[in-house]
This record gives C-alpha cells, sequence and structure tokens, in this order.
C-alpha cells in the first residue's frame, strides 16, 4: 500500500530520498578528524503522487464510493502541511520513512491532469532529541556589611556607659600583638 499518514496514494511514480552532508567551506588541518568538519542534515524525501477520481485495482477496491478523491487528496495533504505534525510515508520501493514533515507541496492542474490530482511533496525527517533536565538547588550566599564603626559623640556616649575608649583601644592593640606572635611561631 503507497500512503501518507494513512491516506491512500493511487501511485508514486517517483520517490527519491535524498542524504546530505554539508562540509566545512573553510581549509582543514593535516590529520584532522574529517567528521569533526562536517554535519549531517536531515534526510529529505520527494515524492511525485496521483490521487485519481476513477481509481483501478486494489485502491479501488479500497475506497469508499461518493466525494472527489483528487480533491480530498489534496485538503489532506494542505491540512497536514499546516498542522506541522509528523507522519509516515510508506511506498512499495523503500521501508516506511517514519517522523517525515511535509515542506513543500505542488500540485498544478492541467488539462492533462483530468479528474486526477497529481502532486510533488517534500518532506523532511525531524531530528528528535531526548534531553534530560535536571533540576538542582541553588544556595545564594549574601555577604552582610560589617557593622559600622561608632564615631564621635556616640563612641564617647559609649565609653560614659562602661568603658573609655582608650581602653577599648588598648585591648585591641592587645589583641593584634598576640595574633602577630601566634602567626610568627606557626609560620617559622
Amino acid at each position: 500500500m503507497i500512503s501518507i499518514d494513512g491516506f491512500e496514494i493511487d501511485a508514486m511514480p517517483s520517490v527519491a530520498p535524498e542524504h546530505r552532508i554539508e562540509p566545512t567551506m573553510h581549509p582543514v588541518d593535516v590529520g584532522a578528524e574529517m567528521s569533526d568538519h562536517a554535519i549531517e542534515r536531515p534526510m529529505m524525501l520527494n515524492i511525485e503522487g496521483v490521487v485519481s477520481d476513477s481509481p483501478i485495482g486494489e485502491v479501488a477496491e479500497r475506497r469508499e464510493e461518493g466525494g472527489s478523491p483528487s480533491e480530498e487528496g489534496y485538503a489532506f495533504l494542505v491540512k497536514l502541511m499546516s498542522e506541522k505534525r509528523l507522519v509516515t510515508v510508506s511506498s512499495q520501493v523503500y521501508p516506511d520513512f517514519d517522523g517525515m514533515m511535509l515542506v513543500s507541496l505542488t500540485g498544478p492542474k492541467t488539462a492533462e491532469t483530468g479528474e486526477s490530482f497529481r502532486f510533488r511533496a517534500t518532506f523532511q525527517r525531524m531530528i528528535i532529541a531526548n534531553v534530560n533536565i535536571e533540576e538542582r538547588a541553588t544556595t545564594i550566599t549574601v555577604r552582610r556589611a560589617k557593622p559600622k564603626k561608632k564615631k564621635g559623640n556616640q563612641a564617647q556616649a559609649e565609653a560614659s556607659e562602661g568603658e573609655s575608649v582608650e581602653k577599648k583601644e588598648a585591648a585591641a592593640k592587645k589583641e593584634a600583638s598576640k595574633n602577630e606572635s601566634l602567626a610568627s611561631k606557626l609560620f617559622r
């Protein structure tokens, strides 16, 4: 059976899969891995098809009476293109082509086509990737500013409540000197 997404086609006079690789346009170093300098493009499938209003053979036996198959074929392919969905194209010449999207459709009507819909269609295989997204907790550390040193009247007011400013400075110098002597012992 010749079909596009289950819609039966009377004939496919031409089925042409196109496999492409796009090599770099820039110079490549001697001894370089050539596969690193070429990109495999998605496979394209070019077909010519016919949907007739007076089919013969097996197609005639399976087709329902009434309506116009050629008009139904045209409407089906236009709808398929507007829906932008993936389909399977089956021919009797090649294995089924899965994951194909209709990207171009031409259906000229001439005196020679008569009561049929003759068309050219291009499908492109869509490359589907499985991307695993892993959620991670993010911790943000916010550094807080050091408390401001109190100056002027505030420092004097505190000095009157307890220790004097001079005593605080002397204690800070003593602590600094202790730290220096400890550091010099450690790094000898």
